[in-house]
């Protein structure tokens, strides 16, 4: 399939739509660290299942766990605390001057135009170095923890969703697509 020469969007982002966006751009910045404190989890709780088990006492065990206890006690509190920077952080957008209200976006294969009530922007393609789509949104990264939120209720019609990821696609090397 071919992508259109043009797909023009109005975007307007209310809290919920602009939050999930948000914490899905935080766990996608920190996701090797949020591996690490899976993996760091994964390994004290098996070790101190071991310590519960009628076996042979291992003395690494106890050492082990005891050097876990501040990395899992850390790992709880990020995970607690990212939905709540993901909060903060939309509400520090939405009331940042400019930031909120209508976006009017028109794709081509040659660049990316935006206008917002106070500035206007051009952007060529390579500026974005990833794009991923979730249920409801796309994301078009231009840097790894900051993204352009395009609600796909924004589309036309199922038709426009299809020719704008084919674009995206043609567009953006690390693209990630559900379809």
């Amino acid at each position: 399939m071919h992508a259109p020469t043009r797909i023009e969007l109005d975007v307007d982002l209310p809290f919920r739509e602009l939050f999930w966006a948000m914490l899905r751009m935080s766990v996608s910045a920190t996701r090797y660290l949020l591996g690490f404190f899976g993996l760091a989890v994964l390994i004290y709780l098996t070790l101190r299942l071991y310590q519960a088990l009628p076996t042979p006492e291992w003395e690494p065990a106890e050492y082990i766990t005891s050097l876990l206890e501040p990395i899992v006690i850390g790992s709880g509190v990020v995970i607690v605390l990212l939905p709540f920077l993901a909060v903060l952080r939309t509400r520090r957008v939405l009331r940042a001057e400019g930031m909120h209200g209508h976006r009017h976006y028109v794709f081509t294969p040659e660049d990316i135009s935006v206008e917002s009530p106070l500035a206007n922007a051009k952007v060529k393609w390579p500026a974005y170095i990833r794009a991923h789509e979730t249920r409801s949104v796309f994301l078009l990264y231009s840097a790894a923890s900051f993204a352009n939120v395009l609600p796909k209720r924004c589309f036309a019609n199922e038709a426009e969703i299809a020719a704008f990821r084919d674009l995206v696609r043609q567009k953006i090397p690390k693209t990630r697509f559900s379809h």
